[in-house]
């Protein structure tokens, strides 16, 4: 049985950087993704688990 699958578009979250980054994976593998690039490339400081919960929010199934 497959993963079901979800996307997150940095382009539909407003930011400053204008960033247009794409990702697509399973639930648990795209939050932890996400959420290091937005530590990573957008200067997050919030906690993993905050950032994580906000993110949740903004995935969309494929």
């Amino acid at each position: 049985m497959a993963d079901n699958r979800y996307r997150i578009d940095c382009g539909k979250v407003p930011s400053q950087s204008g960033c247009t980054l794409v990702m697509e994976g399973p639930e648990e593998d795209l939050l932890d993704a996400a959420v290091q690039h937005a530590q990573s490339k957008h200067g997050h400081t919030e906690p993993a688990d905050v950032l994580r919960a906000a993110i949740r929010k903004d995935l969309e199934p494929v």
